[in-house]
C-alpha cells in the first residue's frame, strides 16, 4: 500500500470518531536516493477544524521529540502562507506555462523547493496551497482557489502533510479527472455519503527522526520491524 488513508476513512464511515495507525508503506520511487519502503503514522478525526489539526500535528511531533530527549520550541510554530512565498504574478505564470493540472503541480513543486530555501525559520507550517495541488482537500470557506492543506518542515525536511477532507463527491471526482488519477474505492465511499466531515495528517517516521536527530541521509535510518506503541 502507498498509504493507509482509505482504510482509516472507511473506519470513520462506520461511526468511529477518530482513528490512527503506524505501519509500513511502499512507493516505487524514481529517485534512488529515496527509500521505497518507509513507516508512516496517519490519523483521522471526525469534524476536526483546520487549526486544531495543525495543533495536533505540533503536539505529536513535540511528544516524539521528548521521548528521545530532544526539546522543540514550546511556542506555537509559525504558519507561512503560500502567498508569502509566491506573488500572484508567479502563480499566474505557472498556470500559463502549464497546459494541464499535472504540469501545474510539477512546475509549482519545482519553484516551491527553491522558495523554501529563503525561509530562515527552523520549524514552520506552510498553508494556503492552490486548489490545483490537491484533489482530496476541502476548499477554504469563500475561497474556491485555496485549500485547507498544510505541510510541516523541521530543519529543512518535510515531515508531515495534513488536510481537511472534501466529502463532496462531484468536487473530488472532477479534480481527480483533472490530474488523471482516479481512486474508485474512495469515490464509492464519497458517493455513498457515509463519510463524515473529517481531517487527517500523515507523518513520516524516518523523516521525523532524520529532522530531529540531524541525520545526514534518510537511508541511514533503520526502523525496527516490530514497533512498540
Amino acid at each position: 500500500r502507498t498509504c493507509m488513508e482509505l482504510k482509516l476513512r472507511q473506519i470513520l464511515s462506520n461511526r468511529l470518531k477518530s482513528v490512527y495507525e503506524i505501519g509500513p508503506c511502499f512507493r516505487k520511487e524514481k529517485d534512488p536516493e529515496k527509500p521505497s519502503e518507509f513507516y508512516m503514522m496517519e490519523c483521522f478525526k471526525e469534524s476536526i477544524a483546520f487549526e486544531e489539526l495543525i495543533s495536533l500535528t505540533e503536539e505529536i511531533c513535540k511528544h516524539c521529540a521528548r521521548s528521545i530527549n530532544i526539546k522543540l520550541p514550546d511556542k506555537r510554530w509559525s504558519l507561512i502562507s503560500i502567498n508569502q512565498l509566491f506573488t500572484i504574478e508567479e502563480i499566474k505564470n505557472i498556470k500559463t506555462s502549464s497546459l494541464n493540472i499535472p504540469s501545474f503541480i510539477e512546475l509549482f513543486d519545482r519553484t516551491f523547493i527553491n522558495k523554501l530555501k529563503e525561509i530562515n525559520e527552523r520549524i514552520f507550517f506552510v498553508i494556503d496551497y492552490p486548489v490545483e495541488t490537491m484533489s482530496l482537500s476541502r476548499c477554504k470557506e469563500n475561497r474556491s482557489n485555496i485549500i485547507e492543506r498544510f505541510e510541516l518542515f523541521i530543519n529543512g525536511i518535510e515531515v508531515a502533510h495534513g488536510f481537511i477532507d472534501s466529502i463532496d463527491y462531484e468536487d473530488v471526482q472532477s479534480r481527480m479527472n483533472e490530474i488523471g488519477w482516479i481512486d474508485e474505492p474512495l469515490l464509492h465511499l464519497l458517493k455513498s455519503k457515509k463519510l463524515p466531515p473529517s481531517g487527517g495528517v500523515g507523518i513520516g517516521m524516518e523523516r521525523l527522526l532524520q529532522a530531529l536527530c540531524g541525520i545526514g541521509h534518510i537511508n541511514e535510518i533503520i526502523v525496527p520491524e516490530e514497533i512498540e506503541v
